[in-house]
């Protein structure tokens, strides 16, 4: 598994939504976030592109992060 250096920024919005889910959600949440950090994981994720620098990534079917990319910083806006 490799991993590349970046840099994650969590925004409020997104630390508010996370405390909203439930355990099980959370769980698969960080599972989903690890997987992002991957340059080699599957089409599991499902990511698309919403507007200019904003990308959405599947966690599962209920749930997507919304996310900003830079280079090699992302902001993790909400859930």
């Amino acid at each position: 598994m490799r991993y590349f250096l970046v840099k994650l920024y969590l925004a409020n919005t997104f630390i508010r939504a996370l405390k909203k889910l439930e355990t099980w959600e959370k769980t698969a949440t960080e599972a989903a976030i690890k997987k992002m950090m991957q340059k080699n994981y599957t089409n599991s994720l499902n990511e698309e592109k919403i507007h200019n620098d904003f990308y959405s990534a599947r966690v599962n079917l209920d749930l997507r992060i919304i996310y900003k990319e830079y280079e090699y910083v992302w902001a993790l806006v909400y859930i």
